[in-house]
């Protein structure tokens, strides 16, 4: 019958035994401050900045979880989308509040949810500009070609010029 054989285990020298039991209650230490932290984040409402204060950690240690660890990454985004559907149910409370309505949420959802519907915000620029026309022009540094007489040819531009400005060439006198 042949020996079995056993492998020998080396034992830990008492700093080793220290440094596995730090590493594991550091491990342990931030599994817990993650779920607090989610807890504080969802009580909250997403506030990051209070939800750390609640935890006594910097929002830099928060970030730096949130990147580095996909599962938490995934419950912060959770929870920031129910906050969101929240606020959405909060503000349909206040735009159908009897008929009274509330414009400015109205147009707001409207500009930031609506986009593909057209609903954008346009900048129109002054009321007191209105019919003036404003013209940029685009110069491109070119080598121009000297004449025969060794004369700067300048480019000629105004045919474009005019179209850009919204006037037919035709136009010209």
């Amino acid at each position: 019958m042949a020996a079995k054989k056993t492998k020998k285990i080396k034992a830990e020298t008492p700093t080793e035994r220290a440094m596995r039991l730090k590493a594991e209650a550091d491990a342990a230490r931030i599994i817990v401050t993650k779920e607090a932290l989610l807890k504080a984040l969802d009580f909250h409402k997403g506030n990051v900045t209070e939800a750390c204060k609640a935890c006594k950690i910097s929002r830099e240690t928060f970030y730096e979880y949130k990147r580095n660890d996909k599962e938490f990454a995934g419950k912060v985004n959770e929870i920031k989308e129910i906050v969101i559907d929240f606020v959405e149910n909060k503000m349909f409370e206040i735009i159908e509040d009897k008929g009274k309505g509330a414009p400015g949420l109205i147009i707001w959802y409207l500009k930031t949810q609506a986009r593909h519907r057209g609903y954008v915000e346009q900048d129109l620029g002054d009321p007191a500009d209105a019919g003036k026309v404003t013209i940029n022009v685009k110069f491109s540094k070119k080598k121009v070609d000297l004449d025969d007489d060794g004369e700067y040819e300048r480019p000629s531009f105004d045919k474009d010029f005019m179209v850009s400005a919204g006037m037919d060439a035709e136009d010209e006198d």
